[in-house]
């Protein structure tokens, strides 16, 4: 029997998809988990930037983590980011990496026998630094973390992203 596939919107299908996200084996989320917050570092009284949009907030970092290729208008996003950060403030944002979008694949989960697939907008990596930096962040450091063997030993099925660029994370200042 074929499996169902149905497109939702990113709203909707992460609205679907929250019950269970957390117990879904997800490699991109393995990734993140491992490296995003080590690059953040929060410190001991730090503000951290959680919700957009802001109403006269400042914050010391602010951490945005894999939704950029859901986002339709990245100078907004990154314009906020920058007017609710202090002097010196820093900014972690992770995506999933481009080339996985350009290559067709996007977010999706499965739920009794249907596949919810829910898009990835097709922004490149020049995308995202060129929008970053013309906000005004400065001293811009992006690395990218590709499928290992260590992911594929807590997540079997991922082998198919061995050596392959799974997770981009970009670390920018204010100054």
């Amino acid at each position: 029997m074929r499996k169902k596939i149905r497109r939702l919107d990113a709203r909707e299908g992460y609205d679907r998809w929250a019950e269970s996200y957390d117990r879904t084996e997800n490699p991109l989320v393995a990734l993140d988990r491992r490296y995003t917050l080590k690059l953040l570092e929060p410190r001991p009284g730090e503000r951290v930037l959680g919700q957009l949009p802001l109403q006269g907030r400042v914050f010391d970092a602010a951490l945005c983590a894999l939704v950029g290729e859901h986002l339709t208008n990245l100078r907004v996003l990154f314009r906020e980011l920058f007017a609710s950060l202090t002097r010196g403030g820093r900014l972690v944002f992770s995506v999933f990496h481009p080339e996985m979008a350009a290559a067709g694949i996007e977010a999706n989960f499965e739920t009794a026998g249907t596949e919810y697939r829910l898009g990835a907008l097709r922004h490149t990596v020049a995308d995202y630094l060129d929008v970053i930096d013309g906000s005004g962040f400065g001293d811009i450091n992006i690395r990218e973390f590709r499928g290992d063997e260590l992911l594929v030993r807590d997540i079997p099925w991922a082998s198919k992203y061995l050596g392959r660029p799974l997770l981009l994370t970009v670390e920018a200042y204010k100054s």
